[in-house]
């Protein structure tokens, strides 16, 4: 009764996963904040997520030992590498906070994988898992129709409705560079689902698309068998449509590299078919051509790369500068990287000026863990990459004997009976906990939400879950299921290495969990019963120890800065809250940045207190500390710093220059930076008369313009807007007058841009 219950919640959370929104740190987002309807995805969800997980893991490995599934041993060695890998990742990290998140709910995963793989012995168990994970895969799939042909025009035209407001409350000028990217994105008509990036989902579908596609052909040789009677011909023909229209939501997504890992699995499995008795013979042989033909890969775009300065297409061309600049951050951070999730706040300071996208990954599995876990990390991946492809691929120690298929025959048997009630509490349990999360109370929204989800979701489940017949042999048709299980995830990893589905919370659950699936499927379960049991002490221990972790670095102290969070940002005791959020977790920068945002609106007020002005600046320091490569808390710095030197009428504010310098120093490549130096030193003069100050506000001007004109012709998003080339050219046409009138001559441009540039 227990182990069903536990199981039951796995499988409820493997379903929930993709069909949410999930974050790793507290702060608020600037369009979110300026839509008063949307709230931010707290990262407690998460948390609750790896606890319940690791809980669960722990129960059923500290039961009576078992002598059934397969040995989690090789998973546990990652877990441990992995579990090193994020402490060490997590103590050098400037962002504290989401690296131990993150860490811990990989390493959830990966006892996700362990306790499935050890448990789920019975070929219901499967047929459960495989019909809940292809069962939200629809409900996915319909959330992307929706969005193409309806969604994207109704949000197209609530956004024209409220556009100017929408800006102005994040302080963007219309003719802004992101109002053009956001805009484009909208327009682009990428189908994401309820999956943070069209490409995440596109590479999620495929997944999905290929596991129902073998569990598709398995349905069809056995309904051809006529085993089932018509039964199973409604059922094949139920499953043909769904896997179909998953594939064309696929598509929905207009993502190159989900339909480019699609057709090379698909190649592979048919090579597989046309050769599987070479391949039989010579599994070894294979594997290892499979992984010389993966480096033969890595090393031929390595080279292409360096030869040709770039790869052929755009997209490719991007990522290419992605991994340049990470190449660099990887030499200054080899041995623990930056932590899980702080990619993004050092990419800046090694991007070139080629490159237009401010990223927080850089589109590589592999190089997101080298940069983000450092070496220890890398060494975690290839292990669990060996470890993974030898148990998908090894050869069974001993054919399927009488007594497994009688025990898989009663309990399939067993399972058929209560596969309603399965789908009736797993829908309701999705339907209750995704009500919960979404985060408004409007009923209508409610209803809409569920209405859509449950409807494609029961049917994806009944069309997977419910098959008649019994096993009388070892079936070919389970072994076409396993196939194209394995055929999708070959293809995640395939796309993975232009992309970071891996590390989406929901996308990352149904691997590791179809992982489970292919581990314990009739190919790689050691079916044999042995008369000695297995020892399951050591992952009992791994579990606890995770569980541990999650509750005292994850659950309580952020649960206890989420309340507080909350309750000031609905305006109850603004400051109060704000100031108990960061003394209950001592690790997220949300708190202090949001105090001394808040404390700066207030500074408005010419009778605004001294003290209140000191509490802003020692609030933004904190943040700072707690997050010391984050861009804007330096720019909320400077903008406190600018404003009490209104108040107190001291424009040769210095504190303000190293402000904008260190600024410069996390974005070396950003024109406005520059300006932003060139005004604080302006200011500067103005007050002290410093000369040398002028040069130097002169000097950062032709720094911004250099910039700009270095950018790629075809490059508009980062590229100055002409009112804000103007008003750079013109601030520095008045500091060279004034130059010329203190010294009768124009200084020498130091690294400013052409002369052509200047006519």
């Amino acid at each position: 009764m227990l182990e069903g219950v536990v199981f039951f919640v796995l499988v409820a959370i493997v379903a929930l996963r993709p069909l949410i929104s999930e974050r790793y740190d507290s702060g608020v987002t600037a369009i979110t904040a300026a839509i008063s309807e949307i709230s931010d995805a707290s990262p407690i969800r998460t948390l609750i997520f790896d606890a319940i997980i690791f809980a669960c893991a722990a129960i059923l490995f500290a039961r009576r030992p078992r002598n059934e599934g397969v040995s989690s041993r090789g998973i546990a060695l990652t877990w441990i590498l992995f579990a090193l890998a994020g402490c060490l990742s997590t103590w050098f990290a400037g962002q504290k906070r989401i690296a131990c998140n993150a860490s811990l709910d990989w390493l959830s995963l990966l006892t996700l994988t362990m306790v499935l793989s050890r448990f789920m012995t019975r070929e219901w168990h499967r047929r459960i898992l495989l019909a809940a994970v292809l069962a939200s895969a629809c409900a996915q799939a319909v959330q992307c129709f929706d969005q193409y042909f309806v969604g994207f025009e109704d949000t197209w035209q609530f956004y024209q409705a409220r556009k100017v407001e929408f800006w102005a409350s994040q302080g963007v000028e219309l003719d802004s560079s992101k109002v053009e990217l956001f805009e484009r994105r909208m327009q682009a008509g990428e189908a994401t689902g309820w999956l943070p990036h069209s490409n995440v989902t596109g590479s999620y579908l495929v997944l999905c698309g290929f596991a129902a596609l073998g569990a598709m052909m398995s349905a069809w040789r056995k309904a051809w068998k006529k085993d089932g009677g018509g039964t199973l011909f409604v059922i094949a023909a139920g499953q043909s449509i769904l896997t179909f229209g998953v594939f064309v939501a696929s598509g929905l997504t207009f993502s190159t590299g989900a339909w480019v890992s699609a057709v090379l699995a698909g190649a592979l499995w048919l090579g597989l078919a046309l050769g599987k008795h070479w391949v039989n013979v010579h599994r070894r042989m294979a594997v290892f051509a499979g992984c010389v033909l993966f480096l033969i890969g890595i090393a031929g775009t390595y080279v292409y790369g360096v030869t040709t300065g770039g790869l052929p297409g755009s997209s490719l061309n991007f990522r290419w500068q992605y991994w340049l600049a990470s190449a660099k951050l990887i030499v200054d951070h080899v041995w623990f990287g930056v932590g899980r999730e702080n990619f993004g706040r050092h990419y800046l300071q090694y991007k070139s000026i080629e490159s237009s996208e401010e990223i927080s990954n850089p589109h590589n599995f592999f190089v997101q863990i080298f940069s983000e876990q450092g070496i220890l990390g890398l060494l975690a991946s290839v292990v669990l990459l060996i470890v993974v492809t030898r148990i998908m691929t090894r050869r069974g120690r001993s054919p399927v004997s009488d007594a497994f298929v009688s025990i898989t025959n009663r309990s399939s048997v067993d399972g058929a009976r209560s596969t309603w009630a399965w789908c009736i509490l797993l829908v309701f349990a999705l339907l209750s906990a995704r009500s919960f999360l979404l985060g408004t109370a409007d009923p209508n929204f409610v209803f809409v939400a569920s209405v859509m989800l449950a409807l494609p979701w029961l049917i994806g489940f009944a069309a997977f879950a419910f098959h008649a017949g019994k096993i009388s042999k070892p079936e070919p048709e389970n072994r076409t299921t396993y196939m194209g299980v394995a055929i999708g995830l070959f293809a995640m990893m395939i796309h993975d290495m232009v992309n970071f589905a891996m590390f989406v919370p929901g996308v990352a659950t149904t691997v590791f969990a179809l992982l489970a699936y292919c581990m314990t499927s009739q190919n790689q379960l050691k079916p044999a019963i042995e008369p000695r049991p297995a020892r399951q002490w050591f992952p009992f221990v791994l579990s606890g120890l995770g569980l541990i972790a999650t509750v005292t670095f994850g659950l309580v102290p952020v649960a206890g800065a989420q309340f507080h969070l909350n309750r000031a940002r609905a305006g109850i005791d603004v400051e109060k809250n704000l100031l108990a959020a960061a003394a209950c977790d001592r690790w997220d920068p949300a708190p202090c940045a949001e105090h001394a945002e808040w404390m700066l609106q207030s500074q408005h007020d010419p009778n605004s207190s001294v003290d209140a002005r000191d509490k802003a600046i020692q609030s933004i320091r904190c943040a700072i500390d707690r997050d010391p490569f984050y861009l804007r808390h330096y720019q909320t710095k400077l903008a406190i710093r600018g404003r009490l030197a209104e108040l107190t009428s001291d424009g040769g504010d210095f504190l303000a220059i190293d402000i904008a310098q260190e600024m410069i120093r996390l974005y070396p490549t950003e024109s406005m930076l520059y300006v932003t130096l060139g005004d604080c030193q302006f200011s500067s003069y103005r007050a002290k008369g410093s000369l040398r100050k002028l040069r130097e506000a002169a000097d950062s001007y032709r720094k911004a313009l250099s910039l700009d004109y270095q950018r790629p012709k075809w490059e508009t998003i980062q590229r100055l807007r002409p009112r804000e080339l103007e008003a750079i050219k013109k601030r520095l046409h008045e500091v060279e007058e004034i130059l010329e009138r203190r010294f009768r001559r124009v200084p020498p441009p130091n690294d400013g841009p052409p002369a052509e540039m200047n006519s």
